[in-house]
């Protein structure tokens, strides 16, 4: 499933904490992705340790 990221907001989420040198779009971009690695890794783990998997969080539509 290919989702389209906006990494200039994730960019932007970055450096609303002021870091000492103002992230870069692929610092940022970098930066998602390892995110990404680490919560999938930590999902394997949860299904290997537990022996369960973990689904992801469904979202649900409004109403009307």
């Amino acid at each position: 499933m290919e989702i389209k990221v906006d990494y200039k907001a994730f960019q932007a989420k970055l450096n609303a904490y002021c870091p000492n040198q103002p992230y870069t779009e692929a610092e940022a971009t970098e930066a998602f992705h390892n995110l990404v690695g680490f919560v999938r890794l930590l999902m394997k783990a949860e299904e290997e340790i537990c022996g369960r998997k973990i689904s992801p969080p469904q979202i649900h539509k409004p109403k009307g």
